[in-house]
């Protein structure tokens, strides 16, 4: 969608993703043909396109830039407003933030070492309890 120039296919095609007009004819909903005089406002060839994208994985690097473009000018001018006031307010926020569960396992993900993260097989573990017999 985003790569399309063409503003009338992009409109056109949002709204034949979401609306559609069908023709009732005695049987089940979903056997309706599509009704012909919206096919022809709509077009019958335009490609659906939808308004919402599959969400990105976490990512740190993608955070920190969020911060600095969204958050860090906001937070900088709190900071001068205490400072200017004898105020201790955006500390105290932070400070008394509750990180979710959520959180603490992205956290803890990213601070796991690779060792940490490798889940060991059966045969594995089987050979690393016949070194503790010994």
């Amino acid at each position: 969608m985003l790569n399309e120039r063409d503003p009338a296919k992009v409109i056109f095609g949002i709204i034949n993703r979401y609306i559609r007009f069908l023709k009732p004819n005695g049987k089940a909903r979903a056997s309706w043909p599509l009704d012909d005089l919206w096919a022809n406002f709509i077009g019958k060839y335009v490609e659906k396109l939808r308004l919402t994208t599959q969400p990105e994985p976490f990512s740190i690097k993608r955070t920190y830039k969020w911060i600095e473009k969204q958050v860090a000018p906001t937070l900088k001018m709190l900071l001068a407003y205490d400072s200017a006031t004898a105020q201790d307010i955006l500390m105290t926020m932070i400070a008394n933030a509750t990180i979710t569960q959520k959180e603490m396992s992205v956290l803890q993900a990213m601070l796991a070492s690779t060792e940490e993260m490798i889940i060991p097989s059966e045969e594995s573990k089987k050979s690393d309890y016949a070194d503790l017999s010994k």
